[in-house]
């Protein structure tokens, strides 16, 4: 080909320009703006974070601005902005052609929390008043109340030993309209008639006006789980399922089909009014993996079939199913007309879910986002710091969480949705505990207690061995500087029990 020739050069330019504009107007279909808009936001910087689904790449802005604009490649992006301990978080699709995706929020200040007991076991429940523990299963004489601290007398434990009801085994406990029951099963020992009981808590763990449910097997074990003001109960099979509105009425019968697809196993199980999720699964090993979620109303079901492993699913917002996976929580829609389960957005980054009655707790990145489901939005009401999640569990107006932190030592919170921190107590004593004149420290409401690694001497005047007063007040006098640097509220104390 002889590129000399005036008319082949002029067709290889208008080649080479046809190929440069296809490939601009393909650049700038992929590139679009998100205007971010957020009200709340006090004096100082604001960081908006844009981290782009699939891919998981992220970029973010600093600004002293409420507004911020910013070209982004098409595609979903996960938009969180903070300032301080407020934030606002949201889900968004950027267009292209320069076009601009417009979101309005508010900046949410996180709840406040309150230390309520020391290593709590893996079974928790908030009380009026107190937090009770138990090893989920187990019998209830072995349910453990946390108490206060009182004067250099810690947070401590105590069993109910005497709980009267000597051989129950505990199904589970959940918050109803009419107070906080327990699920027990009395198997056949020294005389007792078996029975699937209910009974009520008040602000202790004592077990008390038991109420028999006379249409559930009495030697079946069964599960009960929170639904509206009342709670429905479940055998492992889930084909024995009742709705309760009160322990005091007959349970309704809920009818709800197995499985069609074969080789699967109960999973999990959810309610949210007359209706009922089943969720069956193969194995964690199975390497074609299938899940496939059963929901029930009025005697009709929908069969939904996935080809992937779910560790959590729960209904949420209108007639939608969130799903968890190892590539984050998915949510579906799932109306009536719907054949094939219908993908609407997802979260990644996700460890847990659980829902509670103000929303979707999501628990991602080391924060608890509360999410509005319908509006694909929310704010994060809870920041670990440098504490680990070991477990949630609802509470009335909030959630219980248990954590733990460097040391591996086990805290429960309490952290209520209807008031703001104003104090990040938590935060402040993670770094107190950092002190190495600190040998333990716990804390339980207002009263932080700690001991010292101090030298023993002995006093003349006594007649006895004592810790070393100059030690103790040198060890005094850092922990009360630390303790004045991290700015704790003068509404906690703080008492050295080695004194």
């Amino acid at each position: 080909m002889d590129f000399s020739n005036p008319t082949i050069k002029k067709y290889l330019v208008r080649i080479t320009g046809l190929v440069v504009l296809l490939w601009a107007v393909w650049w700038v279909s992929g590139q679009g703006y998100v205007k971010v808009r957020v009200d709340g936001s006090a004096s100082g910087e604001v960081s908006y974070g844009f981290v782009q689904q699939n891919v998981k790449k992220g970029s973010s802005v600093k600004s002293s601005s409420g507004t911020v604009k910013k070209l982004l490649h098409r595609g979903t992006y996960e938009v969180l902005v903070t300032q301080n301990n407020k934030s606002f978080f949201a889900l968004v699709r950027s267009g292209g052609f320069f076009g601009t995706k417009t979101i309005n929020g508010t900046l949410a200040v996180e709840k406040s929390r309150t230390f309520v007991g020391d290593n709590p076991s893996s079974c928790m429940t908030y009380l009026e008043t107190k937090l009770i523990s138990y090893s989920c299963g187990d019998l209830a004489i072995n349910i453990a109340t946390h108490f206060p601290a009182v004067g250099k007398q810690s947070t401590y434990t105590q069993t109910n030993g005497t709980n009267g009801v000597p051989y129950a085994y505990v199904s589970g406990i959940v918050r109803t309209g009419e107070g906080t029951l327990a699920l027990a099963r009395i198997p056949v020992v020294a005389g007792s008639i078996a029975s699937q009981t209910i009974y009520r808590l008040g602000d202790s763990s004592a077990l008390t006006d038991g109420t028999r449910l006379e249409q559930l097997d009495a030697v079946t074990p069964y599960g009960i789980k929170a639904n509206g003001r009342g709670f429905i109960v479940y055998n492992t099979s889930y084909n024995s399922i009742y709705r309760f509105d009160s322990s005091r009425v007959t349970g309704v019968h809920i009818v709800t089909d197995g499985p069609r697809t074969k080789d699967l196993l109960p999973f999990s199980i959810d309610a949210q009014g007359e209706t009922i999720a089943t969720t069956y699964a193969t194995s964690q090993e199975n390497k074609e993996p299938r899940t496939e979620v059963v929901i029930s109303r009025g005697g009709k079901s929908m069969h939904f079939v996935f080809n992937q492993h779910f560790t959590t699913v729960v209904l949420c917002g209108t007639q939608k199913l969130c799903a968890l996976s190892k590539d984050g929580v998915s949510i579906y829609g799932i109306t009536k007309e719907t054949k094939t389960p219908k993908p609407l957005y997802k979260i990644s980054g996700v460890a847990t879910i659980q829902q509670v009655d103000a929303g979707l707790l999501v628990f991602r990145l080391g924060s608890v986002l509360l999410f509005d489901v319908e509006k694909q939005s929310g704010y994060q009401v809870y920041s670990l710091g440098g504490y680990s999640l070991v477990s949630v569990q609802p509470a009335a107006n909030g959630f219980l969480l248990g954590v733990s932190d460097y040391r591996h030592k086990k805290e429960a919170l309490l952290v209520d949705l209807r008031s703001i921190d104003v104090s990040s107590i938590d935060k402040k004593v993670f770094e107190l505990e950092k002190l190495p004149q600190i040998k333990d420290l716990t804390i339980y409401d207002k009263s932080i207690l700690y001991s010292s690694a101090v030298p023993i001497v002995y006093d003349q005047a006594q007649h006895s061995f004592v810790y070393d007063p100059k030690a103790l007040d040198g060890i005094q006098q850092i922990v009360d500087k630390r303790f004045k640097e991290l700015g704790v509220d003068s509404s906690y104390t703080i008492t050295n029990t080695s004194r």
